[in-house]
């Protein structure tokens, strides 16, 4: 059987602009217009000297903080035990609601980092700093129900807990900027266009701004008008071959 379209529309079914996820100056491009790429392949990075620099300082808070933790914690294990060995009911002051609001805040954090909001998670650590200041305030203001020195100490371990969290928060956010400077392919195709040049700068405006053009030519979606002669001799699903005449 042959039919023919008056005109018609070629567009790959499978297609994606391909971007950056952090700022920074375009370090490799790795591919040119018309390369066969596969899927996992590295196609363009980004200087990460200066994120890796942040990756090292946030680790390092991390392992401060995770010290600082773990000396707070043996330090309320040597006063509680001494003159406690049962468990004990404690009032619950602005204080304790103060590092459970911390908490929450750090858990919404990770949330909104796993989901690629790296704003918004750095926005919630401003607020858990805001918030383990007021902590601190409320609990120099407060007259404990238990001996001083044992709720002090518990402050202090919570507090510990609360840097320890946040400083590991802070080293996901890093890592993750670090995994954005690079582009990978997400599936085998060809680079149909490069937008980027070495040393070019992308700034918090540009580096969400395609980068690279990628399509697979594997599948191809044409949309055309059959004459109405023609219309008969079609059915859904029927099999067909297409010659082009002009593109």
């Amino acid at each position: 059987i042959s039919v023919s379209a008056k005109e018609g529309n070629l567009k790959m079914r499978h297609k994606e602009y391909l971007s950056f996820g952090t700022m920074g100056a375009v370090d490799e491009i790795l591919v040119e217009k018309g390369d066969k790429v596969i899927e996992g392949q590295v196609l363009a990075k980004l200087d990460i000297c200066p994120l890796e620099l942040k990756v090292e300082m946030a680790q390092a808070g991390c392992e401060m903080a995770q010290a600082q933790y773990e000396m707070a914690e043996n330090n309320l294990m040597r006063t509680i035990y001494p003159h406690y060995t049962n468990t004990y009911a404690i009032d619950v002051p602005g204080v304790w609601l103060a590092l459970e609001e911390i908490q929450n805040n750090l858990e919404e954090a990770q949330e909104l980092l796993e989901q690629g909001e790296i704003e918004g998670a750095q926005a919630l650590l401003k607020l858990v700093e805001e918030n383990t200041s007021k902590a601190q305030k409320k609990s120099h203001a407060r007259t404990w129900a238990l001996p001083f020195n044992v709720k002090l100490t518990e402050l202090q371990t919570d507090e510990a807990r609360a840097a320890l969290d946040m400083a590991k928060l802070e080293l996901a956010v890093v890592e993750l900027e670090l995994a954005k400077a690079t582009i990978i392919a997400p599936f085998d195709g060809i680079i149909a266009d490069v937008y980027i040049d070495e040393g070019q700068q992308l700034s918090a405006m540009t580096y969400s701004s395609p980068a690279i053009y990628l399509v697979d030519p594997s599948e191809v979606e044409m949309s055309g008008e059959i004459d109405e002669i023609d219309i008969s001799k079609v059915k859904l699903g029927q099999e067909a071959i297409i010659t082009l005449i002009a593109l």
